[in-house]
C-alpha cells in the first residue's frame, strides 16, 4: 500500500509544475515517508506515528500573523498544520491503538540534503556503488549480504544469500546487468546477476585474498591487485573469470586500483 502511494507521488510530481503552490507540502510529504518506508511497510499501523514524528516539527517559531511572508510560512508550516489536523481527526474518531510521540526533532529536517533512509544491514557497510546509470546502489559490509536498491524510490530490489565473507570491493559491469564483489578475508571474486542476485560466477584470483578491485567503465575489465604472499595487479574478463594479464609488484602491497576513463 505504502508503495503504491510513493507512485502516485511519482505521478503528481510528473504532471505538476515546480511552482505549484501545493508542490512544496507534497515534496515534504514524499521525504516523509520515503525515510520511514521500509518500517511502514511492514507496519502499515505505525503511518501516522512516523509522519508525526518526522513532519510535526516543520512549523516555524514565527505565526502568520507576526510579519513572516505568506508564501514562506505556507512552504515552512503547512505539512505540521496537516499532521496536526490528522492528529485531532483521529482523536475525534477515537482510534484505537497508542503511537510514540518522539520529544525531539529529527537529527536531519525535511527539505535538507537527506531525501530517504535505505534500511537493511543489520552490520557496518563496508563498500557501495552506483550503477553506471545511476539508477541502482548496490551496498554491502560486515554482515556478509550485498543489498540492491532503486535510487528514485529507496527500495530494496534484491539481496543475495549469506557470502560467508564480508565484502571488501563492488562494481557493476556497464551494462548495469551484473555485480561484481571481493571479499574480506576471503580470496574469492563473485559475479551476480542484478535481477535474481543470484551468483553466476566465482574465482581465485590471487592465493589468499585481494586487497583491492576496479572496474573500467568503458571496457567492463576487473582489474585485482593481490595481498603479502601474492604481490600482483591482474586484468580479468569478469563475465568469463578468464586472466588477460599480470604483472608482479614483489615490493610493495597494492591497496587500491583505478581506470583512467578511456579504460586504457
Amino acid at each position: 500500500m505504502i508503495r503504491d502511494l510513493l507512485n502516485e507521488f511519482g505521478n503528481v510530481f510528473a504532471a505538476m509544475p515546480s511552482r505549484h503552490p501545493r508542490h512544496r507540502i507534497l515534496k515534504l510529504l514524499d521525504e516523509a515517508i520515503r525515510r520511514d518506508v521500509h518500517f511502514i511497510d511492514r507496519h502499515p499501523t505505525t503511518f501516522f506515528q512516523c509522519m508525526w514524528n518526522t513532519g510535526s516539527w516543520q512549523a516555524p517559531e514565527d505565526s502568520p500573523d507576526m510579519g513572516v511572508a505568506a508564501d514562506e510560512t505556507l512552504n515552512a508550516s503547512a505539512l505540521a498544520w496537516l499532521l496536526e489536523d490528522w492528529r485531532s481527526d483521529r482523536e475525534m474518531a477515537r482510534v484505537n491503538g497508542p503511537w510514540l510521540r518522539s520529544l525531539r526533532p529529527p537529527a536531519s529536517p525535511l527539505g535538507g540534503a537527506q531525501h530517504a533512509s535505505l534500511i537493511g544491514h543489520m552490520m557496518a557497510i563496508t563498500r557501495l556503488a552506483y550503477s553506471p546509470d545511476g539508477r541502482l546502489l548496490a551496498s554491502g559490509g560486515i554482515d556478509q549480504v550485498v543489498r540492491v536498491w532503486d535510487t528514485a524510490s529507496a527500495r530494496q530490489l534484491g539481496m543475495t544469500q549469506d557470502l560467508g565473507a564480508s565484502l571488501w570491493g563492488i562494481a557493476f559491469t556497464p551494462d548495469n546487468r551484473k555485480l561484481v564483489c571481493s571479499h574480506l578475508m576471503s580470496p574469492k571474486i563473485s559475479v551476480f546477476d542484478v535481477e535474481t542476485m543470484a551468483c553466476e560466477l566465482f574465482w581465485q584470483p590471487h592465493v589468499l585474498g585481494t586487497t583491492a578491485m576496479a572496474l573500467s567503465s568503458a571496457s567492463g575489465l576487473l582489474a585485482t591487485s593481490g595481498s603479502v604472499s601474492d604481490r600482483s595487479v591482474r586484468l580479468w574478463d569478469p563475465i568469463t573469470g578468464d586472466k588477460l594479464w599480470s604483472i608482479e609488484t614483489p615490493n610493495a602491497l597494492t591497496m587500491s586500483l583505478d581506470f583512467s576513463p578511456n579504460g586504457e
